[in-house]
């Protein structure tokens, strides 16, 4: 990303340019700015990815029963969506770097406590914690790019930073199953210290000092325009917003959930490749999807990636071998490219003073949604994924039509001189 993208995809203009302020200077920050925000996702992601992957195998191998490891993982589940309220009331009043200390202050505390807790129910405690760091730290760094940007750019920045959390989602797994099969769980712990020491070199290299490029809330909030996302057009246009991102949410989590049981019904063995496969197409959809929204505008891409995305989950409803890979790698690239769309519209429509909480509590909506949904799949199928991918239709073809439903008149990018 060049120092111009950076400088565009945090709000060039946004702010007037403080007299006798060296214009390079400013520049060269923004780049700063948006940079680290990028490398504060993935820290957060990584972290976030690896204890995922490790607890369940950390409970089973001291004995616990997969109803203990169920109670641990809604602990995490429930410190996320419980403090996504309260960080999201807080996030248009407080600055950035308050809150994205807290977060990595949190997310220390909790490395922490997966050490001194003994393994048991017990681990529900820092798993809890570590739900309220990710919480909120995404509330913050949604509110900061929906700040940050201006509708020209809020698409391609948007889907840079999903772009690298869904990089990071996909590596880290396995960094964190080496960590602790080579050094136990203090090994991943250690790991994971680092990442949040980068995390802290992040903050203070993008959020310093106050200084005149970077106002108190009070300035910010004086400068921020009025907030209009009362009148009908707006609210219904948050509302199928919303419920469209949530149906995706929802496809995201049951094709996931049950890949390994429907890989081997679809006679594709090879767990890696569709893997792989599935989020290359998921991150690359995610960081093309948000720059063709700034190009083509925000309803067009995400109709025509939810059309995408109800192609490929009917192709893999009747797909074999490798012809299901590549619907599944389809299926992905829908995904990724109709959220990036679907986020970007959201923060310009709720674009003023209460932006920030407007994201934030929309996101809850879709993490509910998508635990729903991954729980009746579930129990329709009797934990055998058979009905996955008709819910998948069904599900795809709601974000189609919701989709569809969301205002025609969105912002566009300037086109490239």
């Amino acid at each position: 990303m060049s120092v111009k993208d950076a400088a565009d995809a945090l709000g060039e203009g946004h702010r007037p340019l403080v007299a006798g302020q060296a214009r390079p200077r400013r520049v060269f920050a923004a780049a700063r700015s948006s940079l680290w925000l990028l490398a504060l996702g993935g820290v957060f992601t990584f972290v976030h990815a690896g204890y995922v992957a490790v607890t369940p195998l950390y409970l089973l191998r001291h004995g616990y029963a997969t109803a203990t490891v169920g109670l641990v993982t809604s602990a995490l589940l429930l410190g996320t969506l419980s403090f996504r309220v309260v960080v999201a009331n807080l996030v248009d009043r407080w600055p950035e770097r308050r809150l994205m200390g807290i977060a990595i202050a949190v997310l220390v505390a909790a490395s922490v406590g997966m050490l001194l807790v003994p393994p048991g129910p017990w681990l529900a405690l820092p798993r809890f914690a570590q739900g309220v760091a990710m919480s909120a730290f995404f509330t913050t760094a949604f509110a900061a790019l929906g700040r940050r940007t201006t509708p020209a750019n809020r698409g391609a920045q948007f889907g840079r930073f999903s772009f690298v959390t869904a990089v990071t989602l996909t590596v880290a797994p396995s960094a964190a199953l080496w960590a602790y099969g080579t050094s136990g769980l203090s090994g991943l712990v250690g790991l994971n210290m680092a990442a949040a020491a980068l995390g802290v070199l992040a903050m203070l290299l993008a959020w310093g000092p106050p200084n005149a490029e970077e106002p108190e809330d009070s300035s910010r909030e004086a400068a921020a325009p009025a907030n209009d996302t009362g009148g009908p057009a707006r609210r219904l246009s948050i509302v199928t917003t919303v419920l469209a991102m949530s149906m995706l949410a929802s496809v995201l989590g049951v094709s996931q959930a049950y890949i390994p049981l429907i890989a081997v019904e679809k006679s594709f063995h090879q767990l890696g490749p569709l893997y792989v496969a599935y989020g290359v197409g998921l991150s690359l959809g995610r960081l093309l999807g948000g720059r063709a929204s700034d190009r083509f505008g925000r309803r067009k891409v995400a109709v025509l990636s939810c059309n995408l995305l109800l192609g490929a989950t009917v192709g893999a409803y009747f797909g074999e071998g490798v012809a299901y890979g590549l619907m599944m790698a389809g299926l992905g690239f829908g995904l990724g490219s109709a959220n990036s769309a679907l986020l970007a519209l959201l923060a310009d429509v709720a674009a003023g003073r209460n932006q920030g909480r407007i994201l934030g509590l929309s996101m809850i909506v879709p993490d509910v949604a998508a635990s729903a949904f991954v729980t009746l799949d579930g129990v329709l199928a009797g934990g055998r994924g058979l009905a996955t991918w008709p819910l998948a239709i069904a599900l795809s073809a709601a974000a189609l039509i919701t989709a569809a439903l969301t205002m025609r008149r969105t912002p566009r990018a300037v086109r490239p001189r």
